[in-house]
């Protein structure tokens, strides 16, 4: 690590940010990153490549994260570089957090459907016929990765 890389973190850095929680209900005291973010996640340049910002606080306190191992938030805040609102965890830990704390949801695959029946045989024919996946996700209101799962048979397949 280069003498200033840990002053060229810490220098944006807002420790007074005073953030709600993602439950809305108290302050949690967040460290804010104020630099550069990727996707709502602080990024900065350490150890010459790219990293997320709370990956890099927690090898600042902590030391090397493990190969299998991810740096989860218990603040749910995506820029807070604050030691004590990380933790270690698996990708499966990662995924039940965000589950247990209302990130991700898991409507049943019947809710998720789009079309019906009808429209899934129409968009068929139509799209069979030389009609692009723009203009039939345009006319049924749905993503074109929508129209090609359905018309290349990987989702509805039980309709003929």
């Amino acid at each position: 690590m280069r003498p200033n890389t840990s002053d060229n973190f810490w220098c944006k850095v807002n420790k007074q940010s005073g953030r709600y929680g993602s439950n809305g209900q108290f302050p949690t005291e967040c460290w804010e990153w104020t630099g550069c973010t990727n996707r709502g996640y602080g990024e900065i340049r350490f150890y010459r490549k790219q990293q997320k910002t709370h990956r890099v606080s927690w090898i600042l306190h902590f030391g090397e994260i493990p190969n299998e191992l991810s740096v989860l938030h218990k603040c749910d805040n995506p820029t807070c570089v604050r030691p004590d609102h990380l933790f270690l965890g698996t990708p499966k830990d990662n995924h039940t957090d965000g589950v247990n704390k209302g990130r991700i949801h898991f409507p049943s695959q019947k809710s998720r459907r789009k079309c019906t029946e009808e429209q899934v045989r129409e968009i068929r024919r139509l799209y069979s016929n030389g009609i692009s996946d723009y203009r039939l996700s345009e006319q049924f209101s749905v993503s074109r990765g929508t129209i090609y799962s359905m018309v290349n048979n990987l989702t509805y397949k039980e309709i003929a």
